[in-house]
């Protein structure tokens, strides 16, 4: 057979291979004379016997700063290496898309280790992360534990560079004599709580309600922003969320969306540098700022976040407001959450 004709073959049975794959047929390599194209087959059906695999997941995701790549290898040595650990860019196949496979790594991983130091503070991509975390965390307490390991030590309140995470119990890597005792705790931690294969109805005891599900946010239909948010709703939840809980919230709200269509590259989502600091703000005004932001990123950001927002806190016409809100962007006049 010529290069051409060989070259022929395999585009006729590339194509021929993926329509029978998506039909499900299973069928010997073969030359059918009526169609006079080649039928190969790349999947066998569930009838076959044969399952599709189940996705990887890790006990361990390690995210870092760039300041901290040599202390992120030698952790992530000592807590086992590529069988156990996500790590960029180690864990990332070739020729996948960087940010969708950092996404599934910490949707995929059990316990999720911040490095922090001063190298934080100009780390974008790792605070980032350290946000997505903390509200994969949240919302799904039974799944995923975020750990911070401070390798200068644990900060004061006002050197922090990473929100969210202050009140999370901790690693002191100098306490710990370092990384080799902190990974020590880790592998402890991840024996101890299990493979996190658990439902999604567990409820969070940060917020004594059920975790949502992501799929409650692909009911809403897509539409542009929100407007006409209701401002005694606002008042409310500015009065019953703390401010050193007000971020967390909001990372909670942006990990549901996010989860509710991972692979979708043109979500928008609410982000920590368009708000004002709910620390030096008054909650009022960083409230307003969330819904207004939550809104223009349209319904099913906005849908998140009222998702996210504690519930069971709010006086009943406040949680009226809130099902009514709901309802009107879920096209469901009867709301209700």
């Amino acid at each position: 057979m010529t290069p051409h004709g060989v070259r022929g073959f395999l585009f006729a049975a590339e194509g021929a291979a993926r329509r029978g794959a998506a039909c499900g047929v299973l069928l010997p390599p073969t030359f059918c004379e009526e169609t006079r194209e080649f039928i190969v087959p790349r999947q066998q059906s569930k009838e076959a016997g044969v399952e599709p695999a189940k996705p990887r997941s890790w006990r361990f995701f390690i995210s870092y700063a760039s300041g901290n790549v040599e202390a992120a290898h030698t952790l992530f040595s000592l807590l086992g290496g590529l069988e156990e650990v996500f790590i960029a860019p180690d864990s990332i196949p070739l020729g996948s898309e960087y940010d969708q496979a950092l996404l599934q790594g910490l949707r995929a991983s059990r316990v999720i280790v911040l490095l922090i130091s001063s190298a934080n503070r100009a780390a974008y991509f790792a605070r980032e992360e350290a946000a997505i975390a903390t509200g994969l965390a949240r919302s799904h307490p039974d799944k995923h534990v975020v750990v911070p390991v401070y390798l200068q030590g644990v900060p004061n309140p006002e050197e922090m560079v990473v929100f969210g995470v202050f009140l999370r119990q901790a690693i002191d890597v100098p306490r710990e004599g370092g990384l080799a005792g902190a990974a020590r705790r880790l592998k402890a931690l991840a024996q101890s709580t299990g493979n996190g294969e658990g439902g999604d109805d567990r409820a969070d005891p940060a917020h004594g309600f059920k975790a949502p599900s992501p799929a409650v946010i692909l009911a809403i239909p897509i539409g542009p922003a929100v407007r006409h948010i209701p401002t005694q709703l606002v008042d409310e939840v500015a009065a019953i969320v703390p401010a050193r809980d007000a971020a967390s919230v909001v990372d909670e709200a942006v990990a549901l969306r996010i989860a509710a269509e991972p692979s979708n590259a043109s979500v928008t989502y609410l982000r920590h540098e368009a708000l004002p600091p709910p620390e030096t703000n008054a909650p009022i005004v960083y409230w307003r700022a969330v819904f207004r932001e939550a809104a223009l990123h349209g319904p099913r950001m906005l849908g998140a976040l009222l998702l996210a927002i504690p519930r069971d806190r709010l006086d009943p016409t406040a949680q009226t407001s809130l099902d009514e809100l709901f309802g009107r962007i879920s096209g469901d006049p009867r709301g209700g959450l």
